[in-house]
Formats: C-alpha cells, sequence, structure tokens
C-alpha cells in the first residue's frame, strides 16, 4: 500500500527528517537537496539507518522515486522489499508492513538497483504515534567497492543462466563486495555500474569509449549528467575493491593491452589520489578471460601500489550463475571467498 505524503504526513505524530543528522545515519553517497526537503542518492547500496527507533506506531518511508528497490530491515533481518513506483516528483508514503508493537529497533532501508535505475530521494520516516531515537555508534572499518554488473549484483536472483535481468532479479546487497563488508563488519559504499570498463563499454564497436565507467566515478549521482562531484574527504575507506575490465574484454573489438593498461593505472592513480591511505586491490573474474586478467595484472605491476586478486575459473556451471550468465547468489559467495582472505592477509584483519 502506497498513500500520498500529504494524508501520510497529516496522520503522523512526528516525523524523522532525512537531514535529522543524530538520528539519521545516511548510507553511501547523498547528495542533500534542502530546498526540496530531501536527499537523493542511486549508486547500489545506499539508503540510510536509524539506529535505534522506538515507537509502538506504524513507520513509514517518505521516497520520490522512479522504480528502485529497497531492502527493509529491522534489527539486521531482512522483513521487507520495497519496490517504488515513479512518482513524477512527488513524495510517497512506503509503510513497514512488521513493525515491533513495542520497545527499540534499528531500521535500515538500502536500495539495491543500481544507479542506472534513476535516483531516489528520500524526505523521512513518518510515524503515528510519538517518538524517540537514540544515536549508536557507526562501524569503524570502511570499504568501497567500485566495479559493473558483478558488483551490482545483476542478475544474482535469477535460478538459472538463461534468464532475463529485470530489477527484481538484482540484489546488490548479495554481491560479493557487500559480503565482503558483512564479514569484516565494515561500512561499505558501492558504486558500480553495468556494462562499463575501464576504457571500453560492453558492445562499443570502437576500441575505447568516450564515457567509460572512470568519467561516472566521482559523481554523487551516477545518474546525473550534472551531478556534483563527491566530497571524498566524507569518506575515507581503509579496502578499496576494484573489480572492472570484464566489460572491456567481452565483446570485439577489445582494447590493445597498453591502452588498457595505461587506462587501469590512470584510475587508480586517481583513487591514490582521493584516498592516500587506503590499500587498493585489482579483482578479476569471475566471469571474464585470461586475456583481461593478464592485463589487469600487468596494470597492477606497473602502478606498483596495489594488490592483485585472481578470481577466474572459481563457478560451477550452472548451479553458480543467475541471469545472463552472470553469477548468482552462490557465485557470488564464491567470489567473496576468494576476496576475503586476501584483504585479511594485507589489512590484518
Amino acid at each position: 500500500v502506497v498513500v500520498a505524503c500529504a494524508a501520510a504526513c497529516a496522520a503522523a505524530s512526528d516525523l524523522i527528517w532525512w537531514n535529522n543528522t543524530s538520528l539519521v545515519v545516511p548510507l553511501g553517497r547523498w547528495l542533500p537537496d534542502p530546498d526540496a526537503n530531501c536527499a537523493r542518492y542511486d549508486w547500489s547500496d545506499t539508503g540510510f539507518v536509524i539506529p535505534s527507533l522506538c515507537t509502538g506506531g506504524s513507520v513509514s518511508v517518505l521516497f520520490a522515486d522512479t522504480g528502485n528497490f529497497h531492502n527493509v530491515y529491522i534489527d539486521g533481518a531482512l522483513v521487507q522489499t520495497i519496490v517504488t513506483t515513479d512518482t513524477q516528483g512527488k513524495v510517497a508514503a512506503y509503510p513497514i508492513k512488521s513493525w515491533p508493537a513495542r520497545n527499540c529497533h534499528s531500521l535500515a532501508v538500502i536500495k539495491r538497483t543500481e544507479a542506472n535505475i534513476g535516483a531516489t530521494a528520500f524526505s523521512g520516516v513518518a510515524t503515528s504515534s510519538a517518538v524517540s531515537a537514540m544515536e549508536t555508534p557507526t562501524r569503524t572499518l570502511k570499504i568501497e567497492v567500485i566495479g559493473d554488473s558483478l558488483s551490482c549484483g545483476y542478475g544474482d536472483l535469477g535460478d538459472n543462466p538463461y534468464c532475463d535481468w529485470s530489477t527484481d532479479t538484482e540484489d546488490s546487497t548479495l554481491s560479493w563486495g557487500s559480503l565482503v563488508a558483512q564479514n569484516f563488519s565494515a561500512q561499505l559504499y558501492i558504486e558500480a555500474w553495468s556494462g562499463m570498463g575501464i576504457v571500453r563499454n560492453y558492445g562499443d564497436p570502437n576500441t575505447t569509449s568516450e564515457y567509460p565507467f572512470p568519467t561516472l566515478f566521482p559523481r554523487t549521482l551516477g545518474s546525473s549528467d550534472t551531478s556534483p562531484e563527491w566530497d571524498f574527504k566524507q569518506y575515507q575507506p581503509d579496502v578499496v575493491l576494484v573489480n572492472l575490465g570484464t566489460n572491456d574484454y567481452s565483446t570485439a573489438p577489445t582494447p590493445p593491452h597498453d591502452v588498457f593498461v595505461d587506462g587501469y593505472v590512470s584510475f587508480l592513480t586517481s583513487l591514490r589520489g582521493w584516498y592516500p591511505n587506503a590499500e587498493l586491490f585489482a579483482v578479476c573474474g569471475p566471469v571474464t578471460t585470461d586475456e583481461c586478467c593478464q592485463a589487469v595484472s600487468d596494470a597492477v605491476d606497473a602502478f606498483g601500489d596495489a594488490h592483485f586478486v585472481y578470481a577466474l575459473n572459481i563457478l560451477s556451471w550452472p548451479t553458480d550463475y543467475g541471469c545472463d550468465t552472470h553469477p548468482s547468489i552462490t557465485g557470488q559467495q564464491k567470489l567473496a571467498a576468494k576476496v576475503i582472505p586476501a584483504v585479511a592477509g594485507v589489512m590484518g584483519w
């Protein structure tokens, strides 16, 4: 059930607005829009947490959205997925169906679909009875994942390799990067876009593309050509995990080896400038070619200040494949299982 914001807000006894920084913890890159009284976000795994929400009444999330999927967690357990409609810029209230009647509980709402589905405008949380809330400490370890469809969770809910991707088959919270962060109880930012590469995007008739992923990465909102650049000082990760290159080598014509290596080194150099103290990891696999992984490895060697993680030949056919032959849930788990010990070995976590 979705109701107009005007009705929901009129019935609410209390409202927790998006900019209540003592109660609402942002997840991922947010673009504040005070004039519209909302925060906008579009990258995978963006959203918010209210660590301790104390109300016995109903709870609704206020969104203006374009058809994204948002996972709802109460006390860390997935209880619901909100599927939004295109509200044409108008705010709608999406009820939390199973809010507990007593005591205080954490509420997390996480966007599981990727940036190319469009930006979510989050206005706040409405309750039907008086509310109190308490801030709790955030996680101290920080991880950032940068990639393509593999990192978005593209098709990971599909039950076979032959199904076609749709928004309901994508869940970034089950992607390899999210699983790595969960293993270390770390904060997580994901910036990923299906079909994009280091120098060449999927299906491009040329060996390089005009707008490969490194051109989008600095945006606060990936889906907006007019987005301001992200303030990298807001989030300084301990670990950056890059998994790019699959699309560069997915179809002919592939980029020349030296062009790809130079492009990858250039991106790693930019990351080092933004994140001077982070450990950088370049992951290759699990659904690409030996040529791609050799190029990624050569780029890491040329850069000299990153770690290479080889993750080819780890999936089993067909059980580890979801829609459009992307990793399924078990495939994502196997990729995470390759990355976790590599990170642990370097970081001592």
